[in-house]
Formats: structure tokens, C-alpha cells, sequence
């Protein structure tokens, strides 16, 4: 949990439990020996998800009656913030023109060369994570918290990270799932993107 003003609380999981929330948000996991073998198994897992209203844009995501993307958060804003410098008002009156629009920008995703992966393993007791990560550090205290684990018995390497540019600016689910498999299969995971 991070403590901070306009932030909602909530508890962070590494992937859908009891609703689906995202296009792309983890809903199971298959751990094979081949590539071939995780394909396979894959197409036997059918999932039974009941299809809910899709919420497409910011209208209708801030609309009173809007479905909720969480239960126990009022509405659909996690996170809001304001920053007024000097006087705007002041600012305003004094202009010779003022120019009010209102701009909609679309959906930007960074889309690296080099994609995400993670291989974990436990050696000495230790849990070994190698992932392509901006923020080794902040992984490790997600990791370490979502497993139970002390900071100091989780280790994140990160190679050579290529492109991020942004990307991998964030703990995703499959860094943690990876780690939860190593820990309990007591065999090193790998997943790549």
C-alpha cells in the first residue's frame, strides 16, 4: 500500500481473480517442459468468464452510473492530482485572448524492440529474479512482499535492458507468477513475452 494524497488504496495482484479488468490482464498460468507442450495444455484451459459492459472512454468511465472497475473504490479514479503555480485567475484576466478547448489524446504504449521477459530460481534459499526492468529495486520489494519473503532473501538481476521507454517502468504480474512458480516448483521458470 502507498500512503499518498488523491491515491486510492488498493491491494495490488498479479492477475485477474474474481473479475477480469483489462484486455491482456493474466487470468491463468501453464507451466510446461516445451513451448509446444505450454501451447497444448493451454487450449484445454477454458476459461468461464461472464462478458461485463466495456467502459471505452473517459466519459463514460466518470459517469455516476458507470460500472466500477473496483467494488470497494467509489468510483473509477485512482489516482488524481491537481498543481496550480502562481495565479491562473490573475493570469487569465490579464490575457488579451484565452483560448478554451478541451483535447483528448489517444492511448500511448511504448513499444520497445526488445520485449519483457523473466527467469526465476531459487539458489541457496534465495530467490534468484532475472527481468527486463527499469526498477530492479522496486520489483524486489514487490516480490518479496506478494511472496512472503524478506527483501534481503529476494535477488533481481537485470541484464542488458534495451528499449524501455517507459515500458518497463512498472512491476508486471508475470515478474511476480514467475517467482511465486520458481519458489514453489523449486525449479528455475522462464517466461518471455
Amino acid at each position: 500500500t502507498v500512503e499518498g494524497q488523491g491515491l486510492a488504496q488498493r491491494r495490488w495482484e498479479p492477475f485477474a481473480t474474481e473479475r477480469v479488468r483489462y484486455v491482456g490482464q493474466p487470468i491463468a498460468v501453464v507451466v510446461a517442459a516445451t513451448r509446444r507442450a505450454a501451447e497444448d495444455a493451454a487450449e484445454l484451459a477454458v476459461p468461464d468468464i461472464e462478458p461485463i459492459e466495456a467502459v471505452t472512454s473517459i466519459d463514460k468511465a466518470l459517469a455516476p452510473d458507470a460500472p466500477r472497475l473496483y467494488a470497494d473504490i467509489h468510483d473509477n479514479v485512482l489516482f488524481a492530482m491537481s498543481n496550480e503555480v502562481g495565479s491562473p485567475d490573475a493570469a487569465f484576466e490579464k490575457a488579451d485572448v484565452v483560448l478554451e478547448r478541451r483535447f483528448s489524446y489517444g492511448r500511448q504504449t511504448p513499444f520497445p524492440l526488445e520485449g519483457r521477459g523473466a527467469i526465476a530460481e531459487v539458489v541457496d534459499g534465495r530467490l534468484q529474479l532475472t527481468t527486463s526492468t527499469q526498477i530492479p529495486h522496486i520489483v524486489r520489494q514487490v516480490v518479496a512482499g506478494c511472496l512472503g519473503r524478506r527483501q534481503d532473501s529476494v535477488r533481481v538481476i537485470t541484464p542488458d535492458v534495451g528499449g524501455g521507454f517507459g515500458l518497463k517502468l512498472q512491476v508486471f504480474g508475470e515478474e511476480v507468477i514467475v517467482a511465486a512458480l520458481a519458489e514453489a516448483l523449486r525449479r528455475p521458470i522462464k517466461w518471455i513475452e
